[in-house]
């Protein structure tokens, strides 16, 4: 994966943040904690591919956590963020495990700031080189 590949990340991570932030997420909470969860991992998945990590399939964002780490990024401050943000990789897809009335305003509120804080943290240390 070469610096377009990185780019095509980073546009769309920034298409989905302009998306979550004009959207009535009051209506669709679900679908907006599932994307919140989705910018968090294609920002990982960015700074992965610009240290030359072969992409993978991977949703988890803990484990993408542990993958960003060993490649020289500290989520220390940041593990609350991928907890809860990782709370929808399965959630967002599969009713059921978090109970519909569970997910509402509250929640998309705070994925939007986990998501929005998690890309300002990790963006600077994407490399195009």
């Amino acid at each position: 994966m070469g610096n377009n590949d990185i780019i095509y990340w980073i546009k769309i991570v920034d298409e989905d943040i302009r998306l979550i932030i004009n959207a009535d997420y009051t209506n669709s909470p679900h679908t907006t904690c599932f994307i919140c969860q989705g910018i968090a991992e294609k920002t990982m998945k960015a700074f992965l591919l610009s240290k030359k990590w072969p992409l993978k399939k991977i949703h988890d964002l803990i484990v993408l956590a542990t993958y960003c780490e060993e490649n020289g990024l500290d989520f220390s401050e940041y593990k609350n963020h991928i907890k809860v943000l990782n709370e929808y990789t399965v959630q967002g897809r599969y009713p059921g495990d978090i109970p519909f009335e569970e997910i509402g305003e509250k929640r998309a509120t705070e994925a939007i700031n986990l998501a929005t804080e998690l890309v300002k943290y990790v963006k600077p240390f994407i490399s195009l080189k």
